[in-house]
């Protein structure tokens, strides 16, 4: 799938994905600075990710991870910098919940600020309910 937004090109085609961009967005945010290259394969490879692109560099990413059944987790929505207060950030979100089956599953996502941006799509906020388990970096239990 191909759309364009502006002059911005949004795809879930893998193929285009760019892993050193990816990381590079990723490690300028609060929740994911701690990503490795690997940890970008390992996402590219086991979610439904989007990518925004101006002239063949990316510079937006969103992803589901999902069992394409019941459930889906939105997470690492971001926009480089210099491209933010355009409105890409609400494109790659919509484009990416109107994906099949994606539309049609219960979603879920962790926000500290952008409430407002995702109650447009259809999120209400649950806090009390959801917990975390913080992975632990030397290994399981």
């Amino acid at each position: 799938m191909q759309k364009q937004v502006q002059a911005y090109l949004l795809s879930d085609e893998k193929e285009l994905l760019q892993p050193e961009a990816i990381l590079a967005l990723l490690q300028d945010t609060a929740w994911a600075k701690h990503y490795t290259p690997d940890i970008i394969h390992g996402i590219i490879c086991n979610s439904l990710c989007m990518g925004l692109y101006l002239n063949g560099t990316q510079v937006g990413f969103a992803r589901c991870v999902t069992d394409y059944t019941t459930v889906f987790y939105l997470e690492d929505v971001v926009i480089h910098p210099e491209h933010r207060g355009r409105g890409l950030g609400k494109a790659l979100v919509q484009t990416i919940l109107e994906q099949e089956p994606i539309c049609r599953l219960k979603g879920i996502l962790v926000t500290e600020d952008a409430f407002s941006l995702y109650e447009k799509y259809g999120f209400e906020r649950d806090r009390e309910i959801f917990m975390k388990k913080v992975s632990p970096l030397n290994g399981c239990f």
